[in-house]
């Protein structure tokens, strides 16, 4: 591991927290729009474990080497670009 802190307890590093606390505005720039090059941590709540395991079974680690963030990403990046077409009409 890194030379971050680590808290065993939370299972989060301090720069998790640091992320956690910083406002949405030091992501945003001047126009308004997300900072390309910044990246943003996604916390999602009370997703039943059944839902959790067959999307790892039949998403994630067949299509996914780097993971479920890259299965995520990938997902939000396709419904963004539909919804983008959809707009266009």
């Amino acid at each position: 591991m890194s030379a971050r802190a680590f808290d065993a307890h939370t299972n989060k590093t301090k720069e998790d927290e640091n992320v956690k606390n910083k406002p949405l505005i030091n992501y945003i720039a001047e126009d308004g729009k997300l900072k390309e090059d910044s990246f943003g941590n996604l916390t999602i709540c009370n997703v039943p474990n059944s839902l959790l395991r067959e999307f790892m079974r039949t998403v994630v680690w067949p299509k996914y080497s780097g993971g479920i963030s890259e299965a995520l990403q990938d997902l939000i990046r396709k419904e963004v670009e539909k919804q983008k077409k959809l707009d266009a009409f």
